[in-house]
């Protein structure tokens, strides 16, 4: 779910309910697009819908100039996922 508020934009992953999409522009942009989507899925289902890309479609974009920025988000997730995993396995310790 995407939640926005005055300070803040949300987007609350895990129910399905979020569209990710990804693109690479003429020019060599890259886009990572977010939208609601009506009907929640299935996590990780891909989507392809063929649609072209027109950046003012989507509410949240991402876009990046360099592989390197990619990478970077790709580490960060990475972190996270790896700290939700530690913190899983140690509750389920308890």
């Amino acid at each position: 779910m995407i939640i926005k508020n005055d300070e803040q934009i949300e987007l609350e992953f895990g129910k399905g309910d979020i569209r990710m999409g990804s693109t690479v522009t003429l020019y060599k942009i890259g886009y990572i697009t977010f939208e609601d989507y009506d009907i929640p899925g299935t996590v990780n289902e891909p989507l392809f819908n063929g649609d072209v890309f027109i950046k003012s479609n989507y509410p949240i974009t991402m876009s990046f100039t360099k592989t390197e920025s990619i990478d970077a988000l790709i580490g960060q997730l990475q972190y996270a996922k790896e700290n939700m995993i530690k913190l899983i396995n140690m509750k389920e310790e308890i």
